[in-house]
């Protein structure tokens, strides 16, 4: 699934990587930010119509536009 697509708030999910052919910049600055392969964030809103993503990384909130938000694949946190 990727970020742009998740269909609720307050959902914990897991990076998996990042979708191929999108700027190296974009990608870099994202794992600069912590939004890297195999860390659980939490999606704090997804904002309808077209709206941002807003995550929660770390101890930091940023706002991801749909057209970041769809290079990154993510997937359900694994249930303890």
């Amino acid at each position: 699934m990727k970020l742009s697509e998740v269909p609720n708030k307050n959902m914990r999910v897991k990076v998996s990587t990042f979708n191929q052919g999108y700027s190296q910049k974009i990608i870099e600055r994202l794992r600069n930010l912590g939004i890297v392969e195999n860390k659980t964030i939490s999606i704090l809103h997804s904002l309808p119509f077209g709206g941002p993503v807003v995550v929660h990384v770390g101890c930091c909130v940023f706002s991801l536009s749909r057209e970041v938000a769809q290079w990154v694949e993510i997937e359900p946190e694994a249930s303890h």
